[in-house]
């Protein structure tokens, strides 16, 4: 994706989440206007974003008494806190850099 597509994909994707209510249908949706969120260098809401997603499945597994949901949630999860941990890691980085300045 070309780097001038990124706000009209973020558009798209902020129009389509509203339209179920459903998990199922959401999270996904907020993963990918995270990746848009970082693509953009808007990594504050890239962050809230990816960890929106973690916390939403967490709370779905403490709801449902298990320790694991469906493939398809497990791998959005596993997803969201990786690229989480990356912008983190990416902020600390920028954070000791500038820091040098």
């Amino acid at each position: 994706m070309n780097a001038g597509e990124y706000e009209p994909a973020l558009q798209l994707y902020q129009a389509l989440v509203v339209m179920d209510q459903a998990p199922q249908w959401q999270l996904p949706i907020v993963l990918q206007m995270a990746s848009c969120f970082r693509e953009l260098n808007r990594h504050q809401r890239a962050v809230e974003s990816f960890e929106f997603v973690v916390q939403e499945i967490d709370l779905m597994r403490e709801n449902s008494g298990v320790d694991a949901l469906g493939a398809e949630l497990e791998f959005l999860a596993d997803s969201a806190a990786w690229q989480l941990g990356l912008l983190k890691w990416y902020d600390g980085i920028a954070q000791r850099v500038a820091g040098d300045a």
